[in-house]
């Protein structure tokens, strides 16, 4: 990585709400169709580009599809301006749809803030264009957020697919069998060793989203914005988790599975979590750095190992991450590693009594 990306890391204030939400006002999103002046409970937002059409059609069929539940709009944001995709889009002729194409690309994350920017509606939800939702996803959701006006992010669990395998009939599952369901409240703690939640399968407080400023993009420095974006909502809003499959998750041809980007976030994860360490107390701030270390160098062996989440093999140059991550060596002591697990594990129990769990009816 670069030194300039690298000083950048180190002074990066991950909990500063930054507004990236208006960054490409100058950009205008041009409304192909649709009406959009009516504000409903949720929007469900589609951040769209270059996914296979197929996909894109099987994700529009399973926005529209939704079971019982109806106060809810489709909002398309194409940031492909060749307008491909629109003969996808405007086959389906739904007034749940609204599509916008944008007059030029303004890349991933800046889509995704223009659809926070364009739903009207109280609660927003992202539908990516190769994935997909089940027909109680709203439903289940809306009824659980209805019920706990505490919950201001209510995440759920999702299946991944891989879409070169033609699959068309996810969207009609109807999420989980079961009747009762969990619901567990998500400390902002948890996401300083993993992104816990993400956007896939999560209502989120449209205004809260544009509170912290939306998503970080690429020009803003490296690490990748959902995950920032998630830690920070996490911080300063109430989340939750709901057990049970409503949302489908599909791989293929994809940026999850682009290894070129995931050295950087390795790197930039470490950075966060040494963000988060130096933030706290002088004795649980020794073993969270000690643990911040830990894990980088777990997930760095486990990208080169090509046994990551990833799926596939992310090339490590072991020099390059001790340079980059300014360590002397990457070795790790089992005694210590033990305690410092140890010490993670008490600190889990001690968070576990301090969450909000309860029980929903589906």
């Amino acid at each position: 990585m670069k030194k300039e990306e690298i000083e950048t890391l180190k002074s990066t204030d991950f909990l500063k709400k930054n507004n990236y939400i208006n960054r490409f006002d100058d950009v205008k999103s041009v409304k192909i169709c649709g009406e959009n002046d009516k504000k409903v409970f949720v929007s469900i937002v589609m951040p769209i580009y270059d996914h296979p059409l197929r996909c894109l059609k099987n994700a529009i069929e399973s926005a529209l599809t939704q079971d019982s539940f109806d106060d809810y709009k489709v909002v398309i944001v194409d940031n492909d301006e060749s307008g491909k995709n629109e003969s996808v889009v405007l086959k389906f002729d739904s007034s749940k749809i609204v599509y916008y194409r944008n007059e030029k690309n303004i890349g991933l994350f800046g889509n995704w803030n223009r659809c926070v920017q364009l739903a009207n509606s109280e609660w927003i939800t992202f539908l990516h264009s190769d994935d997909m939702l089940s027909n109680d996803f709203l439903k289940t959701m809306c009824k659980v957020v209805k019920e706990h006006p505490e919950i201001d992010q209510l995440a759920c669990d999702y299946e991944i697919y891989n879409i070169d395998d033609n699959v068309d009939e996810v969207s009609l599952k109807s999420g989980t069998n079961h009747r009762y369901l969990k619901c567990t409240e998500v400390l902002a703690e948890e996401y300083h060793e993993a992104m816990v939640t993400s956007v896939k399968g999560a209502l989120i407080k449209r205004d809260l989203m544009l509170e912290i400023g939306g998503f970080k993009d690429k020009d803003d420095g490296p690490g990748l914005g959902d995950y920032i974006a998630m830690t920070k909502y996490a911080y300063y809003y109430h989340t939750y988790l709901l057990s049970g499959v409503f949302y489908y998750n599909g791989w293929g041809k994809n940026d999850s599975i682009n290894v070129s980007i995931w050295y950087p976030e390795l790197v930039s994860n470490y950075y966060m979590q040494l963000f988060f360490a130096e933030k706290a107390r002088f004795f649980s701030k020794k073993w969270k750095l000690y643990r911040a270390k830990s894990l980088l160098v777990k997930r760095a062996k486990e990208y080169a190992g090509g046994n990551s989440f990833v799926g596939k093999v992310v090339p490590i140059d072991w020099n390059e991450l001790k340079k980059d991550c300014e360590l002397e060596n990457l070795d790790i002591n089992p005694i210590t590693d033990f305690i410092v697990k140890v010490l993670n594990k008490i600190k889990n129990v001690i968070r576990l009594g301090k969450k909000c769990d309860f029980k929903v009816c589906k």
